[in-house]
């Protein structure tokens, strides 16, 4: 199981369900209704995509975005469908075919996509924005480095992602058409999801560097100060507290 998301009546709930034998061991997008148990889509939604299956409702739950890269043998770059939940119809969005979707983030409205690409081999992976509606794209990052992780800002007019060459730094950019970037985290490298503050004033990032101890920083979008907040050794199954839930 992929995702999950209630309907706004609080009365369904979808899922999505991609095994290793794709279509063949009935994956796809299905709805629950108390006893009843509804297929969407055994379209689009049911390649052989095992594992690397990427699944995004956006924030109403009336769309969802998801990537697809075919296992086995033989490397094939993934695809980028939007599925419409009421029509049970998933279009695929016209990216480039050298491009393997790796990152999909909906900006907090639901009106655009923000998709992290990576070519077969070596760096050069891009972000795109897409209009889930007419499935237009445009490419934000010029993809002379590694740029991907793209995180919206709350109000949906920016674009924190991370940028890997021979070092990792952490930009912000215009939302709308990738100018006016500002770099703001410098040697934070990792891979993890950028999260903002509800203000928009401050972001979250974990430096998860290969044979070091993770740290977790935050970072301010106006100054690109970074303040490491773990300065003793952070493990990957201990956390800052510890919580007993009942």
């Amino acid at each position: 199981v992929k995702a999950l998301r209630w309907k706004p009546d609080s009365l369904t709930l979808y899922f999505a369900i991609f095994p290793r034998g794709g279509k063949e061991m009935g994956g796809g997008v299905w709805s629950y209704s108390f006893t009843d148990i509804d297929p969407l889509n055994h379209v689009n939604a049911t390649e052989a995509m095992g594992d690397w299956a990427i699944f995004q409702f956006s924030p109403d739950g009336h769309l969802a975005a998801f990537c697809t890269k075919p296992e086995g043998p033989g490397y094939t770059c993934g695809k980028l469908y939007v599925l419409d939940i009421g029509l049970r119809l998933a279009r695929p969005v016209p990216i480039p075919k050298e491009c393997d979707p790796v990152n999909l983030v909906w900006s907090p409205r639901g009106e655009r996509l923000a998709v992290a690409c990576s070519p077969d081999i070596g760096i050069g992976s891009k972000i795109f924005s897409v209009d889930p509606l007419s499935l237009t794209t445009a490419q934000l990052t010029p993809g002379r480095w590694s740029d991907f992780s793209p995180s919206w800002s709350p109000d949906g007019n920016k674009i924190a992602f991370r940028s890997c060459i021979e070092t990792c730094t952490i930009w912000i950019m215009d939302a709308n058409n990738g100018a006016d970037r500002v770099e703001v985290g410098t040697t934070i490298i990792g891979t993890g999801r950028l999260v903002w503050t509800p203000d928009g004033d401050l972001l979250a990032a974990v430096r998860d560097e290969p044979n070091f101890a993770p740290g977790i920083y935050r970072i301010s979008t106006a100054t690109g100060g970074a303040v490491l907040l773990t300065p003793g050794k952070l493990t990957r199954l201990m956390g800052l507290r510890r919580f007993q839930i009942p």
